[in-house]
């Protein structure tokens, strides 16, 4: 497995776990030969590997760059942080909250 796999799935690193993950991500791919489907779920959810824009999705690309916002200094601020875990088929996101006097900032 290359080294941006195991950025991707970290428990690949566990011989532990290896053997069924890849197990999974095996199975998952020979599922979408049989349906003749694209790969794009699995790089998304297994590869953490973003894909182009689809015409059913979500968010138009362009709507979700023009709330980018410049990372203030955050060095020794204090933060609250919230984890949304992924139950089966959704994904796992970190959001970090940085109060700044009346406002705060939010960044995910």
């Amino acid at each position: 497995m290359k080294q941006s796999g195991f950025k991707a799935m970290p428990l690949l690193e566990s011989k532990e776990h290896r053997k069924t993950i890849l197990q999974n991500v095996k199975a998952d791919i020979q599922d979408e030969l049989e349906k003749g489907t694209s790969y794009h779920k699995i790089l998304i959810k297994n590869f953490n590997l973003w894909q182009a824009q689809r015409e059913d999705s979500l968010l138009d690309i362009s709507d979700w760059e023009q709330v980018i916002t410049p990372m203030p200094n955050i060095n020794g601020k204090d933060v609250y942080i919230g984890v949304d875990l992924s139950r089966l088929d959704d994904l796992t996101s970190v959001g970090f909250i940085f109060p700044n006097d009346d406002k705060k900032s939010v960044f995910t």
